[in-house]
C-alpha cells in the first residue's frame, strides 16, 4: 500500500544560503498526515548503521538504509530501493517499517508499507506494489 513520498526540498538560512534535505511525507489511513525530515548519518561507521536519520521536529524518530537491491522479475534487472522504520504507536512493535521505491515513469520516490495482517508468504512482490501512475 502506498502511503507517502520522499522528496528533496531546499531551504534558505539567515545568510540566504540554500541547503537541501529529504522530506518524508506519510499519510496513513485514519491518522493525520505527517512530515519528517531526513539528514545524513554523519556518525555512520559500519554498513549495518543507517544512512539517514529521520526526525519529527527536533526528535529522532527513525532511520533509513539506502542502496538495498532487488531483482525486478519483469525485466530481470537489479534495482535499488531504500528501507526504513519510524516510531509509530499504531504499528507492530511500536514501529512502522517501510520501503521507498522510485517510480521510473514519474521519477517520484513512493513510500510503501505492507498491510498489518499480511504475512511474509502472502506479501505481494515489489513490482506488484508499484503503481504505473502515482496519484
Amino acid at each position: 500500500m502506498n502511503v507517502g513520498f520522499l522528496e528533496t526540498k531546499t531551504r534558505k538560512n539567515d545568510k540566504n544560503e540554500e541547503s537541501s534535505f529529504l522530506n518524508l511525507k506519510i499519510n496513513l489511513p485514519f491518522y493525520p498526515p505527517q512530515e519528517f525530515f531526513c539528514v545524513e548519518n554523519k556518525e555512520k561507521k559500519k554498513d549495518t548503521q543507517p544512512d539517514l536519520l529521520v526526525f519529527y521536529q527536533k526528535n529522532l524518530v527513525g532511520s533509513i538504509w539506502c542502496g538495498k537491491t532487488y531483482t525486478d522479475k519483469k525485466t530481470n534487472t537489479e534495482k535499488v530501493f531504500r528501507s526504513g522504520s519510524i516510531f509509530f504507536l499504531g504499528g507492530k512493535d511500536n514501529k512502522l517499517n517501510f520501503a521507498v521505491f522510485k517510480n521510473e515513469k514519474t521519477g517520484v520516490e513512493v513510500v510503501t508499507v505492507r498491510d498489518r495482517d499480511e504475512t511474509e508468504s502472502e506479501a505481494a512482490t515489489v513490482e506488484e506494489n508499484l503503481p504505473d501512475d502515482v496519484f
